[in-house]
């Protein structure tokens, strides 16, 4: 029988992780009254996704280190995988979540609707996916796309600072910041910034113990070492975003949630992979090479390509400024079978591969799920060329906030 003091022990750092990413969340809710709420979910997702930054960083600079290249092969597996973790299942778990919420209080919703100003995350979401097609194309990551990515989120982040701040009632919100929200305004500044102090202390003394002991539960049950950092790893460094978006789901705020996962995207897909040609390139000098591209062969590619895919058809039904059920039934069930693919793939060799160069063995169905992405993708978009809102939306905020008096 296990020692209840042991389990106790092991049970703090999920306490831990899900406490602090509360505090976070609700402070966040206070300083989008205060600030630009773009920033300020900018700020937020910079805070979540660091426990990823440090999980990519350490494959990285391993696989640089690994003479025999198979490292690389994990590099991409863990970015890609954590990118299509939030796009195929957190924003599902949003909806899901909202409209659970709203058949409690007796309604049934169809769509989230997010505001005009969510066309710059939507759009910040969009060109760096279509950027990302080119890593596959070229068959690397360099160091020049550490600078493109790097300004791309330069500028998201500049953009995002122009945007005003909430307008919501203060009334309407959960308890804990409405209690902060109802302070004069030196106790609220010192709440708040409590609250962000407190837990991403928390946070970060907790990710890593709930981090390994997760991941010794992993191995010792003898999950494969690509599933595992494809999939497990990305899931155990993405669960503060788990828990803040599941609360801003089943609270009614849907917006709030779609908000946090878009900009947890862009900040993973332009940060995150800007991060690894630096360490990797230090990483070879250091081992006493030359400094050089992180370099990827067709088993990447279709690992990058089925990504951007996948990103693209997410961004195309967002560019409505809506997220509708059948989006998020779509993204969730296109996700979970293609993260199943190892166990269906034996029964698909009769399957023509659909990238003949491919030397992947064993993905015909993230093959053949990167085509339907992109059908699903360009049939969205024509569907719906007549209401593309985000791109008359994303004018209104030049104009309006970004840079007024200065449309034309």
């Amino acid at each position: 029988m296990a020692d209840p003091k042991t389990s106790i022990l092991q049970s703090l750092p999920f306490a831990g992780v899900l406490g602090s990413s509360l505090m976070i969340a609700w402070a966040t809710e206070v300083t989008s009254f205060f600030l630009s709420r773009g920033l300020a979910f900018a700020i937020l997702a910079l805070i979540q996704v660091l426990p990823e930054f440090a999980v990519e960083a350490v494959i990285t600079w391993q696989a640089a280190h690994d003479p025999t290249g198979e490292g690389i092969h994990l590099v991409t597996a863990n970015f890609t995988g954590a990118n299509r973790l939030l796009v195929g299942l957190f924003l599902p778990i949003v909806f899901f979540f909202y409209a659970h919420h709203a058949r409690k209080l007796g309604h049934r919703v169809s769509e989230v609707t997010l505001p005009y100003t969510a066309s710059l995350e939507v759009m910040g979401l969009l060109v760096p996916t279509l950027y990302s097609f080119s890593f596959a194309f070229r068959g690397s990551i360099s160091l020049g796309d550490t600078v493109v990515l790097t300004m791309m989120y330069g500028a998201y982040l500049w953009m995002a600072y122009r945007l005003p701040a909430g307008d919501e009632d203060p009334e309407q919100l959960p308890a804990v910041p409405r209690y902060v929200m109802r302070q004069r305004a030196r106790i609220r500044v010192l709440l708040t910034f409590g609250l962000f102090v407190v837990g991403g202390t928390v946070l970060f003394l907790s990710v890593e113990p709930f981090y390994e002991n997760t991941l010794a539960l992993a191995v010792a049950i003898g999950i494969p070492a690509y599933f595992l950092f494809q999939w497990i790893a990305p899931l155990l460094s993405e669960f503060p975003e788990l828990i803040t978006v599941s609360y801003w789901g089943r609270t009614g705020r849907a917006e709030l949630g779609l908000t946090n996962v878009i900009s947890s995207k862009i900040n993973q897909w332009t940060l995150l992979i800007a991060m690894i040609p630096i360490v990797f390139a230090v990483a070879t000098m250091d081992n006493g090479g030359t400094i050089r591209a992180l370099p990827l062969d067709d088993a990447q590619q279709v690992e990058i390509i089925l990504t951007a895919a996948q990103g693209l058809f997410a961004a195309s039904c967002l560019l409505t400024l809506r997220f509708c059920r059948w989006q998020a039934w779509a993204l969730l069930v296109l996700w979970a079978v293609q993260a199943a693919d190892p166990l269906i793939d034996p029964y698909l060799t009769w399957l023509p591969s659909p990238f003949p160069d491919s030397l992947a063995s064993g993905r015909l169905v993230r093959e053949w799920f990167t085509i339907v992405y992109l059908v699903l993708a360009a049939g969205v978009i024509w569907a719906q060329r007549e209401h593309l809102a985000a791109l008359t939306a994303i004018r209104q905020v030049w104009a309006q906030h970004i840079r007024p008096g200065r449309q034309g």
